[in-house]
């Protein structure tokens, strides 16, 4: 018996070895400086812990279960950005090895798997202002999973997929509802349309939706989370792109006709 159990292990060194650069290199990275922005999510936890609900009684553009996650933080631990921290180190560790699961599925090379792994993961906190518990990484881990789950088969990973989809399109709106439906169609191509299987994805979904927006059901302001999440960020993000593209523009014509660098 423990010899099967240390064979089981070694043949998973590589990831083993990899997931502890990642870590190491993660926490250097994750207590290393304080964004600026950092504390705009604990704020949204403290306004929903005191009995605020975002879009009705404070500006939000992201859809509820970020806000969500970050209220039960802020219950448990307060303001205590250690505590959010820690919590995006779990996300990150958890997004590593389902992208090791993925590609082993694909490529059955432990070793290639484990440094394909790594490699995805360190680009993808490549960014400037890192946050590791950012709604991204969370949008990331959901929809990972349900897409693991979701292509494993049988009616009871279907249901838990699209659960998991679902809450990844209900925390970033835009990439998480291109996910989702990749997900969806996905399961109409490979199930051959069978109803069974797309209405147990659809009932889900509903399910979920139903559980993440109760408490505005209750209050009967859910017209007002629709034109938050729909009409004022797409809003924004026409007006943000608008501003890159002429700002682009501008210094083109300033270093190149005007000659001002």
């Amino acid at each position: 018996m423990r010899t099967d159990k240390f064979f089981q292990v070694n043949r998973h060194g590589a990831f083993v070895a990899c997931f502890l650069v990642f870590l190491g290199f993660l926490g250097s990275l994750n207590w290393s400086y304080l964004p600026l922005t950092e504390g705009w999510f604990v704020l949204a936890g403290k306004e929903i812990s005191e009995g605020r609900l975002p879009y009705v009684d404070f500006y939000a553009y992201l859809p509820p279960v970020y806000y969500w996650l970050n209220a039960a933080v802020y219950y448990l631990f307060s303001n205590d950005v250690d505590a959010y921290r820690w919590l995006g180190l779990i996300i990150h560790s958890a997004l590593m090895l389902l992208t090791y699961i993925i590609f082993l599925r694909w490529n059955p090379n432990r070793f290639v798997s484990a440094l394909s792994s790594l490699f995805c993961m360190l680009l993808m906190i490549s960014g400037n202002a890192f946050i590791s518990y950012d709604f991204l990484y969370v949008m990331r881990l959901f929809s990972l999973l349900g897409f693991l789950l979701l292509f494993q088969g049988g009616r009871a990973k279907i249901f838990l997929g699209a659960v998991f989809l679902t809450l990844g399109a209900l925390t970033k709106q835009s990439d998480g509802s291109v996910f989702y439906l990749f997900g969806f169609f996905m399961l109409m191509i490979l199930s051959g349309h069978r109803i069974e299987k797309i209405l147990l994805f659809l009932l889900a979904t509903a399910i979920t939706c139903t559980v993440v927006f109760i408490p505005f059901i209750l209050e009967g302001s859910l017209m007002v989370v629709a034109d938050a999440l729909f009409i004022q960020a797409s809003n924004n993000k026409v007006k943000g792109l608008h501003r890159s593209i002429t700002g682009s523009v501008m210094d083109f014509f300033r270093s190149q006709v005007f000659n001002i660098y």
